[in-house]
């Protein structure tokens, strides 16, 4: 039987090859998703750091390095509407959307290798994000993160990841 982390981990990357495969038939962020759309975005990554936020416990901190430059979203139906923003827009609609106050979106990432001691795999989690910080000289985005289950996550490295992000859906709130 195929446990829930390889799942949704199997679930991640299918979704992710499907939205990039299209990519080029995606709108810009301009032309795309109407207002009050519910948006689904994704992200890839090379690298992600998860270690334990000392000063709060069962909190943690997320660096996510190596990222491509656009993430790709979509809404589904009625809407049904798709395209892509880069890192930079994606952090600034999350940090101007205001309907995030007090509820932060939903995040699963999942990745094809894991290091910490000797485990590599695939596997999954999923978690809730705030507070995003985007450091445009290395590209990369560091978040505050909870998981949404109630047992401890492993921290350590991860590699070649993917992030769907849930409940970041206002881009009108996007200013460059």
């Amino acid at each position: 039987m195929i446990s829930l982390r390889k799942y949704l981990a199997i679930l991640t990357y299918s979704l992710c090859f499907c939205a990039t495969a299209f990519a080029d038939d995606m709108v810009e962020l301009t032309d795309a998703a109407p207002a009050n759309s519910e948006l689904i975005y994704i992200q890839q990554a090379k690298v992600a750091e998860l270690s334990h936020n000392p000063d709060r416990l069962g909190y943690y901190q997320l660096k996510v390095s190596g990222s491509d430059k656009t993430l790709v979203f979509f809404s589904d139906k009625p809407d049904r509407s798709a395209g892509t923003l880069t890192l930079s827009q994606f952090v600034k609609t999350w940090q101007n959307n205001s309907t995030h106050l007090g509820d932060s979106p939903n995040a699963v990432i999942s990745y094809l290798e894991f290091r910490a001691s000797t485990e590599s795999g695939v596997g999954a989690d999923i978690l809730q994000l705030s507070s995003p910080q985007y450091d445009p000289g290395t590209n990369s985005v560091t978040f505050t993160a909870k998981p949404l289950h109630e047992y401890e996550i492993t921290t350590g490295t991860f590699e070649n990841l993917v992030i769907i992000y849930d409940g970041v859906n206002d881009l009108e709130s996007y200013e460059e």
